[in-house]
C-alpha cells in the first residue's frame, strides 16, 4: 500500500465521527487510567488516518489544478 494512502477504506467523515467518540469518552464522569491509555492511542491513529486522508486529498486537488493550469 502507498504511504499516503490511508489504511482504512472509512471515508474522512467516519473518521471524524470516531474521533468524537473517543474525545467524548475522555468527558465522561469516570475515567480509567488504563483505559484512558488505549483511548488516546486509538485518538492518536484515527488522527493519523485523518492526516493521511486530507494530505490525499491535498494532492489530488494540486493534480486537477495543474492539469488545468497547462
Amino acid at each position: 500500500m502507498a504511504a499516503n494512502q490511508p489504511k482504512s477504506k472509512k471515508n474522512y467523515r467516519q473518521l471524524s465521527a470516531e474521533l468524537s467518540e473517543v474525545l467524548d469518552w475522555f468527558d465522561s464522569e469516570e475515567v480509567d487510567l488504563d483505559e484512558a491509555i488505549v483511548k488516546y492511542q486509538e485518538a492518536m491513529k484515527l488522527i493519523e488516518q485523518m492526516e493521511i486522508y486530507l494530505k490525499t486529498a491535498e494532492n489530488k486537488i494540486h493534480k486537477i489544478s495543474a492539469s488545468f493550469s497547462k
